[in-house]
């Protein structure tokens, strides 16, 4: 173990602040915990449309209520007086329960006191429109019960009347009977999937998980994370001791996180670096006179590490302190339970095993036994220690060896096999002199010692990771991992449990999260890349012209990616699951990606602000040669003129796959003086794209860049000189060789073959309904089999039978003479055969097939080729040359085009198109003598034969018509249902004697609900469907037209007048794929 001492301490000082940044953050809510049901007040609000005869009144609320968020007022209703309201209401997508149920007030008895006692009947009727079901029922308690919860006073199950998966306007109406003696005080109205009102929910909040998402943000925060969870009742300096020991008196104080004299649900410390607490720590303990040098742990790597300040246990009930202790005690390395006053064992240890039984509705791992701890350190913290003679050490030992009674000695074997390490600190209770303030400076070495130990062990934790066992899989409590888990375990402890051995009960919650965590980093890399650049509007998101091709590929690949993950996921747990609901859980997550495209979408073009670090090519005007961007994004075609381009991109670029640029010619070059017969200017050199990208290339981006170089003309040549001379007579031309014939035309081809019509629909097979049958059948249609069995007596109570109701279970007095007598009822089991047919319709034929499609229309025949033209005559032989004119200048070349420079990224590259600036005309030559009179030129060729066109093709074969779907069926559903039925005993007098007998004709009543079985034995087809017709066959395509015969070609021409001077040379033009 490494330790650091007082000098090396002040060396961490050199690298951190003396008061580090975390101490002037504050903790935010990691968990709320309430309510099941949501709540609505009885008194007036904006849900209360009416209200005769009853009146609004101050409520008298404690601290417990207070809490819990009761309203103000209660509603005090008369007898003969009603209230109605208007409540929204929806079914939770994971059950299709709804309930409606009324939370008492308080009354004044005549005491003076305020209590629950006394409540007035009342009736409750829901329904959802005027033409809608009504549900109702008419509550009452006796008048000394003395329950606060809404489900033991009133409660209306409202399943049947709210619709699945969509929120609904709930009418309700309360009224007190006329003929009611009491009033009824009414406080809230509560609509809840749950049909009980103590049931508490967990409610991972966004603060909390922003807080944990902020250890990605830091290198040094990315990895496993060390919570210290700190735990205990209300009233015993639980939220003063997380304070110090969290470096900051002032952290977990009551008016910094949460409302009231108490901690509600679970809070959270900032992050705190672990070097940095041991720097800050190691000041606050030294405040004050009294000497104290601490030395403390320092771990391998500087961890983040967290202190959760849970609600003070007892407070709000067993529901409440599940919820709040028992996923922290999961993921926390150190639990810290703090109790106050002198150690006293059974005390002590009765206080742990109330806080060890929530910890009994936890089951981790595969289900084995196994010898490892489930949770971390478990340490029991003695706040305002009054004796503080014996040691802490003594204190565990004596605490350890003091188990006597059973439960003092299972609880003693609880905390050693199911945590990691035990210990008892004391913290003595700290006596203020006149004039001190309460604070670190006047601590005594004890408590400073105490809290060193504390901090010491969460540091030392932090060198090893938590990991939590869920089935045979294995989650590490780290920075990526930590939402996934923490929303997994809430989900588990709302539901009542925490079980982990079943993978299956927390895989929903797995995906959800990582779909979630999906979408919420999609959108997060969406508002960093195009938020100057897209903006929300009523008809959707719109963007500039280039970011939104981007921004939909981005969606589209974001939906399939996380499709992906769905499928799979439905796959597994289709695999290893048994509940079926686990599979459709994860299948309705597609709905939440749905709502991600439809939010994102881009749905059409919009200019975007003006912004140095997103930049959308269409927008660009390029007014300067270098343009810098941190995203740039590039689609359609972009002529940019005569400029040296340099792009650069600091971060990432997107390109499309219209995306082209062209940089035009620079101008002609200069041409020459005429007459002067000199060379034309060389052509300038084309422009230069450069593209820098210092990141890399976007989703969804081409690789590719398309763009087009040009060359500078080159300048004309100067003309050539004038000569007079004259030449002789040339020699006459030979006759022009005949025309060739044309070629035949080529056959039309055969038109393509229609496809075949699709298949038919088959038929439906109609299953058997369910049952309609009830106990009361099947004592009217079956027979009795087995022993008689007594339904109720003093001393089974209906145990013997399993659970039944006791109000079913009569008793029969008479007298016989003064002999009084006594009938009871006893339970008969029937049974009878049920035969149900499903229904027989249309539906069970086969439909018929698809028409086949049509053949396609056979080609034309090809053309006759035309007659070759006969060749033109011999030119007469050249007379003699006049004297030769002075010659033109040549024309200037033609400039080279400019190319692609691409710079960093090796993803892409450029296909160039470069061509070369034309050369320059060359200059007309000078004027010769006059030559000699030519030959006479040659006749011309005789034209050659036209070619025969071809014959057409012939017209594609008709598709067949599909084949006919096949036949469904009905079906026909043996059963056997059973019923327990209760007889009556019936009796009569003899004499003064009572006798009594039973016979299965003395009826008396059963109960669905407890009592009737339906056992299927045999399913039979019945009214078999037929098979559909064959659909309908296409027509066949027309035959091609013949081609046309060729025309015979044209006589040759005469010969040509002589060359004049050649023109400049033209650059060379070439196409080039140029990589990064």
């Amino acid at each position: 173990m490494r330790f650091l001492g007082s000098r090396l301490v002040l060396v961490l000082a050199c690298f951190a602040c003396a008061l580090a940044s975390y101490t002037s953050e504050r903790p935010v809510k990691l968990l709320s915990v309430g309510f099941f049901a949501e709540r609505f007040p009885a008194p007036e609000s904006d849900f209360r449309v009416h209200v005769s005869g009853g009146e609004d009144v101050d409520a008298d609320t404690v601290d417990l209520e207070e809490a819990n968020g009761f309203p103000g007022q209660y509603l005090m209703l008369y007898p003969g007086g009603c209230a109605t309201y208007v409540l929204p209401a929806e079914k939770e997508e994971d059950t299709h329960e709804l309930y409606l149920m009324v939370q008492p007030g308080k009354k004044e008895d005549d005491w003076g006191y305020f209590t629950y006692d006394n409540k007035g009947n009342i009736s409750l009727k829901a329904s959802v429109n005027d033409e809608s079901p009504i549900e109702s029922i008419e509550c009452g308690v006796n008048e000394n019960d003395s329950s606060p919860q809404a489900s033991d006073y009133c409660m209306l199950n409202i399943s049947s009347i709210v619709p699945e998966e969509i929120k609904i306007d709930l009418h309700v109406e309360i009224c007190v009977p006329a003929s009611e003696t009491r009033d009824a005080s009414l406080w809230e109205l509560w609509v809840s999937p749950e049909d009980d009102s103590t049931r508490a929910k967990g409610t991972f909040t966004e603060d909390g998980r922003t807080r944990l998402r902020q250890t990605q943000d830091t290198p040094d925060f990315n990895t496993f994370l060390t919570m210290a969870s700190i735990v205990g009742k209300t009233g015993v300096g639980k939220s003063t001791v997380a304070s110090f020991l969290a470096g900051n008196m002032s952290m977990f104080a009551t008016d910094s996180s949460s409302t009231g004299t108490t901690t509600v649900g679970t809070d959270i410390s900032p992050i705190i670096p672990s070097y940095e607490y041991i720097n800050v720590l190691n000041e606050k303990l030294r405040e004050g006179e009294i000497p104290f040098n601490p030395a403390f742990f320092v771990p391998d790597e500087e961890k983040p590490l967290f202190f959760m300040d849970s609600e003070g246990m007892s407070f709000r009930g067993d529901e409440f302190d599940f919820i709040t202790s028992g996923p922290a005690a999961i993921v926390a390395k150190a639990i810290i339970w703090i109790t106050t006053g002198r150690l006293q064992p059974p005390d002590l240890l009765e206080d742990i095993e109330d806080y060890l039984k929530g910890l009994d509705r936890i089951s981790m791992g595969d289900g084995s036994v196994k010898s490892t701890p489930k949770y971390g350190e478990f340490y029991i913290v003695l706040n305002k220690m009054q004796d503080t003679s014996d040691s802490d050490e003594k204190l565990l030992h004596d605490l350890m060896g003091s188990a006597v009674t059973d439960n003092e000695r299972a609880t003693v074997r609880k905390l050693k096999e199911n945590f990691e390490g035990l210990a008892v600190i004391g913290l003595p209770y700290v006596q203020l002199e006149a004039g001190q303030e309460f604070g670190y400076s006047v601590l005594p070495t004890r408590f400073r010692e105490g809290l060193m130990k504390m901090a010491n062990n969460v540091l030392r934790l932090s060198n090893t990771p938590r990991v939590v066992e869920v089935g045979s899989y294995h989650y590490e409590m780290n920075s990526t991992e930590a939402e996934t888990i923490i929303s997994m375990l809430t989900d588990a402890a709302n539901s009542g449990n925490i079980d982990l051995t079943d993978p299956c009960n927390v895989l929903g919650t797995v995906y959800k999260e990582r779909i979630n965590k999906g979408l919420r980093d999609a959108e997060n890399e969406l508002m960093e890349q195009t938020s100057s650049s897209c903006s929300q509007t009523r008809s959707g998101v719109k963007c500039s012209q280039c970011v939104c091709p981007y921004r939909n590929i981005f969606v589209e690949k974001t939906k399939e990616a996380m499709m992906s993950v769905i499928e799979e996921a439905v796959d597994l747990a289709s695999l290893i699951c048994a509940d079926l609901s686990v599979a459709s859980k994860i299948q309705k997550l597609a709905k939440v990606v749905e709502n991600f495209v439809e939010n994102n979408n881009c749905l059409g073009v919009a200019k975007s602000h003006e912004t140095s670090n997103v930049c959308d090519m269409s927008e660009m005007n390029f007014d300067s040669e270098q343009q810098t961007c941190d995203y740039l994004f590039m689609c359609g075609s972009k002529t940019i003129s005569n400029k040296d381009l340099h792009l650069i991109v600091n971060k990432d670029l997107f390109i499309d796959k219209s995306t082209t640029i062209t940089i035009t010619a620079p101008p002609k070059a200069r041409s020459r003086v005429e007459g002067d017969g000199n060379d034309g200017h060389q052509g300038e050199a084309g422009k230069t794209l450069t593209l820098t990208v210092n990141g890399e290339l976007l989703t969804g981006s081409e690789e590719r860049i398309e763009a087009y170089f040009t060359g500078g003309d080159g300048g004309d040549g100067g003309n050539g000189s004038d000569n007079d001379g004259y030449g002789g007579d040339g020699k006459n031309g030979e006759d022009g060789k005949n025309g060739d014939d044309g070629a035949d035309g080529a056959n039309g081809a055969k038109g393509v073959d229609g496809n075949s019509g699709h298949a038919g629909a088959d038929g439906k097979i109609l299953e058997v309904p369910g049952s309609t049958h009830n106990c009361k059948n099947v004592y009217d249609s079956g027979s009795s089999y087995g022993d008689w069995k007594t339904c109720a007596d003093d001393t089974n109570d209906c145990d013997t039978h399993g659970d039944c109701d006791k109000d079913d279970c009569h008793e029969f007095g008479f007298k016989c003479w003064a002999t009084h007598c006594h009938t009871k009822t006893y339970d008969k089991m029937f049974r009878t055969e049920i035969t149900t047919q499903s229904a027989c319709d249309d539906s069970v034929n086969g439909r018929p097939g698809g028409v086949g499609s049509n053949g396609q229309d056979g080609e034309d025949g090809g053309n006759g080729g035309n007659g070759g033209n006969g060749l033109d005559g011999l030119d007469g032989g050249d007379g003699g040359d006049g004297g030769n004119g002075g010659k033109g200048g040549n024309g200037g070349n033609g400039g080279e085009a400019g190319y692609c420079l691409l710079e960093n990224n090796q993803q892409i590259y450029c296909i160039e198109h470069r061509t070369g600036g034309n050369g320059g005309l060359g200059g007309v030559g000078g004027k010769g003598g006059k030559g000699g009179l030519g030959g006479n030129p040659g006749n011309p060729g005789i034209p050659g034969n036209p070619g025969k066109g071809g014959n057409g093709g012939l017209g594609g074969h008709a598709g067949h018509g599909g084949t006919g779907g096949l036949p469904g069926h009905g079906q026909t559903e043996t059963a056997t249902a059973k019923a327990r039925i209760h007889i009556a005993e019936h009796g009569w007098c003899k004499g003064a004697v009572c006798k009594w007998g039973k016979d299965e004709a003395d009826y008396e009543g059963c109960e669905n609900k407890l009592d009737y079985e339906y056992i299927p034995q045999s399913t039979d087809v019945y009214c078999p469907g037929s098979h559909g017709a064959e659909g309908q066959k296409g027509e066949t395509g027309r035959d091609g037209r013949d081609g046309r015969d060729g025309y015979p070609g044209q006589p040759g021409n005469p010969g040509h007048d002589g060359d004049i001077g050649t023109n400049g040379i033209r650059a060379e033009r070439s196409d080039f794929v140029i990589w990064a």
